[in-house]
């Protein structure tokens, strides 16, 4: 609500009020001059980003579109569906990109032209009508003032008429009341008073007669005036004021409505765009893409597979056997096929553990130090080639089969070993396993003077045949590669095999179950804790079920009454039947992982006949066909005539054996070494 006018000095409150007007109608100008500034500033720059943007866009868009990408055409899908390659999508990304980049130099086009010219053109306007208009308004304000000014004048007039008139009026009524009262002093008489009184009513008219004048011009002045004032604030400041801003409102309307559009525009092509892109990426899969390389790249396809093709007259497509040396040389080699199959998988085993304990689970192989990296690659190259021989061992076994030879009881007389495929590929070994391993793995000088100061109780892990023991000694002519055997030091030809006393036979403490059928029986004799997921937790006095034969690491599989199965340590344990090997109570319980290695010297010698003497037990019937070999039936005690004196690091090798006074080489595959005896 606006404070009521002030009573008076009329002109000095008028010219205070023009003045503020018009200093802040400058400022008004002023303020719109600095947004329409700001706003082509702002569009300037702002089109400079988006030109060097949408430049940027089509440069890189156009570099790539030039170089050379692989023309893999699409194929139409069977249920009509659309799917693009990773070429087609890629192309798509630099044509679209080309399009937003072009889209945007035509935004900047918009910008510069409709928006930062046209401010400049509106601000340079309002400048010189800002300046033209505050003359004409001082002017008009000049008028209104002197206008005010004789309205100042004419109420001073009113206002000295009124007064005079006012007192004339009294002093007549005085006089007129002393004459109706006859009232006097005593040096006036009756014709004084009406004298007097006449006197004063005829200027009291004269009075009246001023006063009316002056009211009357007041009056009229005061009309003038007001009407003056609307004039000035209803017409001649109004169009001032919408001159000087030359429609600057609705310009700046227009500016950041064709701003906000032209934006829209652009991001609703940017949006289209990448909708188009990510509607044919979600199509992109390995499948698909895989088809349209093979319709480009047939070869890429083409799996060689080679037929049998029988000369002339020949129409046999199968193994067949002729004679009783063909099927035993067929049956040798369905043997060696077997063992080298466990040979793979316990070589994919080993590599696999081996790869856990990298530590590389959810890990990239960008992530990982060289060092891993390459013992990463060293495994995984182990599992490759023992995987492919594995597949090329059993398609022998099939063609094996098709021709009629029993390759199936042979490979049933193993499941007991401790290499079998569907017992053990689900179970980690445990962490004592695995040290156990690492140290058998060790050079073999690690194990000298603990062979030499304790006796070894060794499992044979199954029988081989003599292409077995040829392939285990390429095997281990690789392992001398690695710097973990000397050459030629467990070789049978080069070592003097000589003669040496039969020593008196312990009694077996560690076979095989005569029955494979069944599994052996056993009982608990100390309390034992899993410590880790392959383990199984027992209790004292608990039977079990052993459901294979120990390896030489000191644990063995077995199940309990829950069909539990897991690792246990092997001296917890106590066979029920004295001929299963059981291992008698001690004082207290034996620890569960194996003493480290001690540090012997760095070459591994081998036991002369004088030395000591050596005592093995054939666990399989095998007839060997080479003239060193001796016939060996299954239970036979063999004695070691010259053996390694570390015989659990070297399982694949010959030994020269005494049996009923025969000389002969027996594989150790086929043998349980049941006690190395020294002699003194």
């Amino acid at each position: 609500m606006q404070p009521p006018p002030r009573k008076g000095n009329y002109l000095k409150v008028c010219k205070n009020l023009h003045s503020e007007q018009l200093s802040k109608l400058l400022a008004k100008n002023q303020q719109e001059c600095d947004l329409l500034e700001d706003i082509r500033n702002f569009t300037k720059q702002r089109s400079s980003i988006e030109k060097s943007y949408g430049e940027a866009l089509c440069k890189i868009a156009a570099n790539y579109q030039n170089r050379k990408i692989a023309c893999v055409p699409d194929i139409r899908l069977e249920d009509g569906s659309d799917a693009w390659n990773v070429y087609s999508v890629w192309r798509t990304v630099l044509d679209e990109t080309e399009k937003l980049g072009k889209a945007r130099l035509a935004a900047v086009e918009v910008f510069q032209q409709n928006i930062s010219e046209d401010a400049k053109v509106t601000r340079q306007n309002k400048i010189h009508l800002a300046k033209k208009f505050s003359d004409q308004l001082k002017v008009a304000q000049g008028e209104l003032q002197t206008q005010v000014q004789e309205l100042e004048r004419a109420k001073r007039n009113y206002y000295e008429e009124e007064h005079v008139a006012h007192d004339a009026r009294e002093k007549a009524s005085a006089a007129e009341e002393r004459l109706k009262r006859k009232k006097g002093s005593i040096f006036q008489s009756i014709q004084s008073l009406q004298k007097n009184s006449a006197k004063f009513s005829a200027k009291r008219d004269a009075c009246d007669e001023k006063s009316a004048g002056a009211r009357n011009d007041y009056l009229l002045t005061l009309a003038a005036s007001n009407a003056h004032q609307r004039r000035y604030y209803e017409v001649d400041f109004e169009r001032f004021l919408r001159t000087m801003e030359c429609d600057m409102y609705d310009k700046v309307a227009e500016y950041l409505t064709l701003m906000s559009r032209t934006e829209l525009l652009t991001c609703s092509a940017t949006q289209s765009s990448f909708n188009k892109i990510k509607e044919q990426a979600t199509t992109v899969t390995r499948g698909y893409n895989l088809r349209c390389y093979l319709t480009f790249y047939p070869m890429l396809g083409q799996n060689i597979q080679y037929d049998y093709e029988p000369c002339e007259g020949d129409s046999i497509e199968i193994v067949t056997v002729h004679d009783d040396a063909t099927q035993t040389l067929l049956e040798q080699e369905g043997r060696r096929c077997v063992t080298t199959i466990q040979k793979d998988v316990k070589s994919i085993r080993e590599a696999t553990r081996k790869i856990q304990k990298l530590n590389v689970v959810g890990k990239h192989e960008y992530d990982l130090p060289p060092d891993i990296e390459s013992k990463l690659d060293e495994q995984r190259l182990v599992i490759r080639r023992a995987e492919t021989s594995k597949v090329k061992m059993e398609s022998k076994i099939e063609v094996l089969k098709e021709g009629g030879v029993e390759v199936e009881d042979y490979a049933k007389s193993l499941d007991s070993d401790s290499l079998g495929v569907e017992a053990e590929t689900s179970l980690s070994r445990s962490e004592s396993t695995l040290s156990v391993r690492e140290e058998v793995e060790a050079p073999p000088v690690e194990y000298e003077k603990e062979e030499v100061e304790s006796n070894a109780v060794v499992v044979s892990s199954g029988p081989e045949s003599t292409a077995t023991a040829e392939y285990e000694r390429g095997d281990s002519a690789q392992t001398q590669d690695d710097g973990r055997l000397d050459p030629g030091m467990w070789d049978p030809m080069n070592v003097d095999w000589g003669d040496v006393p039969v020593s008196p036979l312990p009694p077996v403490t560690n076979g095989p179950p005569e029955d494979a059928g069944t599994f052996p029986k056993c009982t608990v004799l100390y309390n034992y804790t899993a410590q880790n997921p392959d383990e199984l937790t027992i209790v004292e006095n608990e039977e079990l079920e052993l459901m294979g034969e120990g390896d030489g690491d000191g644990w063995v599989q077995a199940r309990n009454y829950k069909g539990e199965v897991g690792y246990i340590p092997q001296n917890y344990i106590e066979m029920e039947d004295a001929s299963a090997g059981g291992v008698a109570p001690t004082a207290a319980p034996p620890a569960a992982t194996p003493a480290p290695a001690q540090e012997v010297p760095t070459t591994a010698p081998v036991v002369e006949t004088s030395d000591a003497a050596a005592i093995s037990f054939s666990s399989i019937e095998y007839n060997l066909e080479v003239s060193q070999g001796s016939v060996v039936t299954l239970s036979v005690i063999i004695t070691v005539i010259t053996a390694p004196v570390f015989p659990s690091i070297v399982h694949h090798k010959w030994w020269l054996g005494n049996k009923n006074r025969v000389k002969g080489l027996q594989t150790t595959l086929l043998c349980i070494f049941i006690i190395f005896i020294p002699t003194l």
